[in-house]
């Protein structure tokens, strides 16, 4: 067995340019293939850490937008679909946006991605937060009220802002 081993490492060293396009091709076949895998382990093979993830459907537009984005539903028409929903326990409504925020004019704001989602969102998956609360029902219903946040992740992400922003009552 270590004679061929030999043999072949004696030939990748007589030719170098070789052997580094086989190992470069290696190290990419390798690493997309992990890649891969830890994309659909994420997204496919967990479950969802909500109290029935088997019965948990997304529901999208049936038209699609121009170069097969999909064309997403406005609020008043969630509304109307949650509202006149007899098929579905409960319907919520999320979309991934990216935010800015700073606690001063002058300061750079920083950038973070989270999720918009509806009122019920909590309530309708069945989960809990780890502190604090979720969403009231009246949060849900006036427009241009304060914007409520729900802090996912990190503790010392909260802690880190929190003597940035004020905070009524138990409002996360």
């Amino acid at each position: 067995m270590f004679t061929p081993l030999r043999l072949a490492l004696r030939m990748l060293g007589k030719n170098p340019g070789f052997s580094l396009v086989a190992i470069a091709s290696l190290a990419i076949g390798i690493g997309a293939t992990s890649a891969s895998f830890s994309i659909v382990d994420t997204l496919l093979l967990r479950p969802l850490p909500v109290r029935e993830p088997a019965r948990v459907m997304v529901v999208t537009p049936a038209k699609m937008g121009a170069f097969g984005t999909d064309s997403s539903l406005s609020y008043p028409d969630y509304r109307d679909l949650r509202d006149g929903n007899r098929t579905f326990e409960g319907l919520v409504a999320s979309t991934l946006w990216a935010f800015a925020f700073s606690p001063d004019a002058t300061i750079v704001p920083k950038t973070t991605y989270g999720t918009y989602v509806s009122g019920n969102f909590f309530q309708t998956l069945g989960v809990r937060p780890v502190l604090g609360r979720g969403f009231l029902q009246s949060e849900d219903q006036a427009v241009g009220r304060d914007a409520v946040v729900v802090v996912r992740g990190l503790h010392r992400t909260w802690r880190a802002h929190s003597h940035n922003f004020s905070a009524k009552g138990d409002r996360a």
